[in-house]
């Protein structure tokens, strides 16, 4: 259907993330944006008017035919969905994470008046401007959440942690002990044996005492083994998406060197999606079957880790701490638990690469992965995505521990 016929009735929002969305017809596949951000997209990110980032291949899609009338969910008279951002340091409430464009507007909008009447720019980075931006943002969160209060436009529902265990059951280890008296600055303590500790090391002091032996985990280490044993998989000339991206020198940036050198690596446009998978599954499983084959895990770690430093600086998976750990893993895991995880994470990275447990727990006979969640603790949804994922598709056996306030000690 040509685009001047089409009504453009049924569409797909490209990027939720973008400040100016686009829209895609399913009908005539024209690209363009809505009417009613024109006025905020011409004032203030007329950069972002000419093409998208489609949130699945991450490739560049331009824009065809500017903006139109009624096409947002909201101008058609739909219900508004909400695409909240993930919860990070200083956007932990629900309205900056739910409001996140509308905030950014109207910070714009009173900063540009304040703008305007005092001879300034959006790009003024005087002490003044700058305190200026602050109480823009304080007056713009306040004005939202009026807002809010009076007409909502999205709904702050979300699955409870007890709702969430319900639908994912997992073992639940319930453990009751005494907490030091909370200090600004301190991470949480709890009281075993006359002494302190903190969650995880009173976790893993009560499965020492079952017999077993553990290893704290987390995320990073399952980066390290990612990166070694896919990393001629990731930067593989044959792929027509490859392209040069430079990244700061991760070490160099921790010694806090004054200069900071380029890392070079080849990544492709769509890497880490569920997109990528599927545009490389022939490449995905020939990589497993054939390169990693029978091979020996312990000694491919060895001879790939050298070649494998740029993805893993890339990944922030280059600390030398979380190799000697990711080596560890190796000598735990069965070959084909390993291979399970390598898996996992090739199809979706980064939907699936952070939200690992706290603990591996292992002895001669069997492993588990373990959570802990000190008293007042919430699963976050980076760890609801995990188990999630390890109920459909890992299957590790799996338990969360909860240490629940007995007392404060002293």
């Amino acid at each position: 259907m040509s685009t001047e016929k089409c009504n453009h009735d049924s569409i797909r929002c490209i990027n939720h993330f973008d400040l100016i969305r686009k829209y895609q017809c399913l009908g005539c596949n024209a690209v363009m944006m809505c009417e009613c951000d024109r006025a905020t997209g011409e004032m203030f990110l007329s950069h972002q008017l000419h093409k998208a980032t489609d949130s699945e291949s991450k490739l560049s899609v331009p824009v065809t035919i500017g903006f139109q009338p009624k096409i947002c969910n909201e101008c058609r008279g739909l219900c508004q969905e909400a695409h909240p951002r993930a919860s990070t340091y200083g956007s932990t409430s629900k309205i900056k994470r739910y409001y996140w464009r509308e905030l950014f507007f109207r910070e714009m909008v009173l900063f540009t008046d304040w703008a305007r009447d005092n001879e300034s720019d959006l790009l003024d980075d005087r002490p003044e401007a700058k305190a200026v931006r602050e109480k823009c943002a304080e007056q713009a969160l306040e004005d939202i959440k009026a807002f809010h209060t009076k007409s909502p436009k999205y709904s702050f529902s979300e699955e409870s942690q007890t709702e969430f265990l319900a639908r994912c059951p997992v073992g639940v280890i319930d453990l009751y002990h005494l907490y030091l008296p909370p200090e600004n600055g301190r991470r949480c303590l709890i009281v075993d044996g006359g002494q302190s500790f903190p969650p995880e090391a009173i976790v893993q002091r009560h499965f020492s005492r079952m017999g077993y032996d553990s290893l704290a985990v987390e995320s990073v280490p399952f980066h390290v083994l990612f990166g070694i044993f896919t990393w001629s998989l990731i930067e593989d000339g044959d792929d027509p998406l490859l392209s040069v991206n430079l990244f700061g020198d991760r070490f160099a940036f921790e010694e806090k060197q004054k200069e900071i050198p380029f890392v070079k690596v080849l990544l492709p446009h769509d890497f880490g999606t569920s997109a990528y998978f599927k545009r490389r599954s022939k490449a995905v499983a020939s990589h497993f079957n054939k390169t990693i084959g029978n091979e020996d895990l312990e000694w491919l770690f060895e001879f790939w880790l050298p070649y494998s430093d740029r993805l893993r600086q890339y990944l922030w998976a280059h600390r030398e701490e979380h190799v000697l750990i990711a080596k560890q893993l190796l000598k735990i895991l069965p070959r084909e638990a390993t291979v399970r995880v390598l898996k996992y994470l090739i199809e979706d990275y980064w939907v699936r690469y952070i939200g690992w447990p706290d603990l591996l727990v292992f002895n001669e006979e069997e492993f588990f992965f373990v959570e802990v969640k000190a008293s007042g603790d919430k699963l976050s949804g980076e760890q609801r995505t995990w188990i999630e994922g390890n109920l459909k598709s890992l299957h590790f056996p799996f338990k969360l521990v909860k240490i629940h306030k007995a007392g404060v000690s002293g």
